[in-house]
């Protein structure tokens, strides 16, 4: 089975939340700095035609996920999405990151057969990410674990 992210969903190195801002003050160059580690507690695999017997995603096969965001031993969200397999094991993925103090969502690319770190679009949020846009970095390490680190700008 091709590794999906498990917002992926996805995005991160094991360890604590943290928020770090621009040492220059301004508040044009605000960045915020998140790193996690998504657990998955949900996969299912929508068999488009051509249908398979199989439980690996195909090309036109799509993906629903949804996953615990976790720093440390601590839960500091959780996360849902889906993607679209466009040419395995390469898929079209939409997330949203659900935190307590607010919402991230993201749209990007991603390659399953790697466990590099790959980047990932953030588009907005919600609540103290309002108007926030960004990049997360994701590393698929297993099907079921990722490790995201998010920079958030405003």
């Amino acid at each position: 089975m091709y590794r999906l992210p498990l917002i992926a969903v996805a995005v991160v190195v094991a360890g604590s939340a943290v928020i770090a801002l621009n040492p220059s003050g301004s508040s044009a160059g605000r960045a915020t700095t998140l790193r996690f580690d998504e657990k998955n507690t949900f996969f299912k695999v929508i068999d488009n035609p051509p249908a398979d017997k199989g439980q690996s995603p195909e090309t036109g096969d799509t993906a629903l996920y949804r996953a615990d965001l976790v720093s440390g031993k601590k839960k500091i969200g959780t996360d849902q999405g889906f993607c679209t397999i466009v040419d395995a094991p390469k898929a079209e993925c939409t997330v949203t990151l659900l935190l307590a103090s607010g919402h991230v969502t993201g749209l990007d690319s991603f390659d399953f057969s790697t466990t590099h770190f790959q980047p990932f679009a953030l588009s907005g949020g919600t609540g103290s990410y309002q108007g926030a846009y960004g990049q997360a970095r994701i590393a698929q390490v297993t099907p079921a674990l990722a490790h995201w680190v998010v920079t958030l700008k405003r």
